[in-house]
């Protein structure tokens, strides 16, 4: 019997190393946007606190300049927040980027397996021909020559 040989192996295997990138790709996108939400948490909880305690400083009177400072302090917070949160969009659009191309690779690995195991069925037909000739070849001479001998 002859070994199996699927013709598109190198695709399969191309496929397979391709899988295993984007896998890599995505978890390192997913990574990214759990950083991004972590630290934009940690901003946010910071401007609470802040915003707390210079409310209680403001009830006790502050100057003009620490009022004008504090100002300055929570809108940079704000805009580090507005960042962060752009960031985190383009770290989500990239998330579903690299997902969308690991689907697209399992669609394309999968079409290979399925052609692969129509290919090996066809392979074990045609074995499964070729070995019955074989052993008619085998047996024809075995059963003519005793019809012979009975005709006889």
């Amino acid at each position: 019997m002859s070994k199996f040989k699927f013709s598109m192996q190198s695709m399969l295997k191309l496929r397979e190393a391709e899988e295993k990138q984007s896998k890599i790709e995505l978890a390192a996108a997913t990574a990214e946007v759990t950083r991004l939400e972590t630290n934009l948490a940690g901003v946010i909880s910071r401007l609470e606190k802040e915003t707390a305690a210079f409310e209680e400083k403001q009830r006790r009177g502050i100057s003009a300049g620490d009022y004008r400072s504090a100002c300055d302090y929570f809108d940079s917070l704000h805009e580090l927040i507005e960042r962060i949160r752009e960031e985190i969009a383009s770290a989500i659009e990239l998330q579903r980027q690299k997902q969308y191309e690991l689907q697209e690779i399992y669609k394309d690995k999968k079409t290979l397996e399925r052609l692969r195991e129509e290919q090996y069925r066809e392979f074990l037909k045609e074995e499964g021909v070729k070995e019955a000739k074989s052993l008619e070849d085998i047996l024809m001479p075995t059963i003519v020559g005793t019809v012979s001998e009975d005709i006889a």
